[in-house]
């Protein structure tokens, strides 16, 4: 948590991240689709898929780049 030693105001421990990304999915994603779309549709396999297709490859270039950029 945020209270761990050494973790500053400027750093997410993982609990942090992972409810950011949670709350990225839902307002850009779950809240922008219709609610025609959503009807049917379950938010954990919505946001397994987001994940999945969108989120994680993101991060993964986004990594490489900054490595590149290291060197």
């Amino acid at each position: 948590m945020a209270e761990e030693e050494g973790n500053t105001a400027s750093e997410l421990v993982f609990d942090e991240y992972a409810e950011m990304v949670g709350r990225i999915f839902y307002g850009r994603e779950w809240l922008t689709m219709e609610l025609a779309e959503r009807e049917g549709k379950e938010i954990e396999r919505e946001f397994d898929r987001w994940l999945t297709e969108f989120y994680n490859p993101g991060v993964v270039v986004a990594v490489r780049t900054r490595r590149k950029g290291r060197k």
